[in-house]
């Protein structure tokens, strides 16, 4: 049994608005309009289209109560935005890093990449900004201490049963309907 706690409100919040992208726009010309520099760190959600992230999306259908898939196939933290939005740091636990993992365990399998990942519309269409009451600056140090803690919550070994079912790995299981969460 998959525990999850659902919401009991009626009525969608005010604070969540929809965004439509202008005409030719690109995610980071969205976000550029979007991100804003209120308080608070800035969580970013995207929708993929690519088999991975439809894999990931049809995944969690199974515990959504119109059991169509997410949204979202991918979260991650921003960083400081930069000058060049693109180049403005994210750290994710991505399951198709584009440098590749390298050696994923000593950093609980946390990376650090950036933002212009995400620019292409096509690729990713469903963009969402969360503003959270944290400030950035309090995020530094869980982050670092997360990264050190696989005996917690292990990243490493979510992001490895993840991966396994998405790619169809010897008939590798829902993780969510095993009780293992998205990395």
């Amino acid at each position: 049994m998959i525990h999850l706690i659902s919401s009991k409100c009626v009525k969608a919040s005010d604070a969540l608005t929809a965004a439509p992208r202008e005409a030719g726009e690109d995610n980071l010309a969205w976000l550029g309009r979007h991100l804003g520099s209120g308080p608070g760190a800035a969580l970013l959600l995207v929708g993929g289209r690519c088999q991975l992230a439809f894999r990931l999306r049809a995944a969690q259908a199974h515990v959504r109560h119109d059991l169509l898939p997410s949204y979202w196939s991918h979260v991650m933290l921003l960083g400081r935005p930069a000058r060049n939005l693109a180049n403005t740091s994210v750290h994710e636990i991505s399951l198709d890093p584009p440098s590749g993992f390298g050696f994923p365990a000593p950093r609980n399998g946390v990376q650090i990449g950036r933002l212009g990942t995400y620019r292409d519309p096509e690729a990713y269409p469903n963009v969402c900004v969360l503003r959270t009451p944290v400030d950035p600056a309090n995020l530094v140090e869980p982050l670092q201490r997360f990264q050190k803690q696989r005996a917690v919550l292990d990243a490493v070994d979510l992001t490895v049963r993840w991966i396994a079912y998405a790619w169809g790995v010897g008939g590798s299981p829902n993780p969510l309907l095993e009780h293992h969460g998205m990395p």
